[in-house]
């Protein structure tokens, strides 16, 4: 008995939590900025992953853009007028980042910290002066983004990934409902790299998840899409109630379950793997992104969707 009214009490404490954090936050857009200081400030000590502000290797892979809507095209009021996104991209975590990555993240520190007037040091010792600067770092972060991945005309997106998963999207409108100017966001379960080759230890997910995947399922519609097994089987877990873990508390893991309850979660093998991705969509000579969607996996992934269930689309059950 004290220990189910324990597993309540905490289960209470973290809806209370969440309820006040909706109440005091605003829109879409700056809860998702909120989240990005959060993100990008993160000092957890995790094992298998690597975090650098100074050199330029930050937490990342939090974005929210417009669907079919190229950024040139819309003004950050359209951002503001949403509540939830309509499709959230999960990844498992980001990639290893390429050095002008990290150096243009380094010059985009380095300016903010002269514009502001302060140092590295100094931020480690002042929370508020540490906030101010990182909300314009991630502000900045998110531009980089826009001009590198936030186009809807594909052969002007740069990432491979990115270039794959918009495709998908607009193979899938009809089945998504997705309108022009939907807001998308993008997510990883773990926003740190890998230190090594593969993912991070389940431990580190965990502890990453616990922190901020609350905060993404309130920013979330309906429909979230996995980029992978890894991520998918986390978030399977969850929506079925089997996801163990002593990284999170049992009331954390229940408000994440309940607010799966009403989620599509459909997995995809990841736009990066080698053929998997491409068995989708029709056979061709051409880049993938002129393909079209099979018509089998855009009714699996569509009764998934009216289903409100979770399902990997398996390329060898295509039935």
């Amino acid at each position: 008995m004290a220990r189910a009214r324990s597993h309540n009490n905490g289960y209470f404490r973290v809806l209370v939590k969440e309820l006040l954090v909706m109440v005091r936050s605003g829109n879409l857009y700056e809860r998702v900025v909120k989240l990005g200081v959060r993100v990008i400030g993160c000092k957890q000590p995790c094992k298998g992953v690597t975090r650098s502000l100074e050199g330029g290797v930050i937490p990342r892979g939090l974005v929210l853009e417009l669907f079919n809507v190229c950024p040139g095209q819309f003004k950050l009021e359209q951002l503001r007028e949403f509540k939830k996104a309509k499709v959230t991209i999960l990844g498992i975590n980001p990639g290893h980042i390429l050095p002008f990555e990290a150096v243009a993240y380094q010059k985009i520190l380095e300016s903010l910290l002269c514009r502001h007037g302060t140092s590295l040091e100094e931020l480690e010792s002042c929370e508020e002066k540490r906030n101010e600067v990182l909300r314009d770092v991630y502000r900045e972060v998110l531009k980089a983004w826009y001009s590198c991945c936030g186009s809807w005309r594909l052969n002007k997106v740069r990432v491979a990934y990115v270039r794959r998963v918009k495709h998908l999207l607009l193979e899938l409108r009809d089945v998504l409902n997705l309108r022009e100017g939907d807001p998308i966001l993008w997510s990883n379960l773990a926003y740190c790299e890998s230190s090594g080759r593969g993912i991070p230890p389940e431990e580190t997910v965990w502890t990453c998840m616990s922190n901020y995947f609350i905060k993404i399922l309130q920013l979330s519609g309906d429909v979230i899409i996995c980029l992978g097994r890894s991520s998918f089987k986390y978030v399977e877990g969850l929506k079925k109630g089997e996801a163990k873990t002593s990284s999170l508390d049992k009331g954390k893991l229940e408000r994440m379950r309940e607010l799966l309850a009403d989620k599509s979660v459909i997995g995809i093998y990841h736009p990066s793997s080698r053929g998997a991705f491409t068995k989708y969509f029709e056979d061709g000579k051409e880049s993938i992104v002129k393909r079209r969607l099979k018509d089998v996996y855009r009714r699996k992934i569509g009764d998934a969707v009216k289903a409100k269930s979770a399902e990997f689309i398996d390329k060898n059950d295509p039935h």
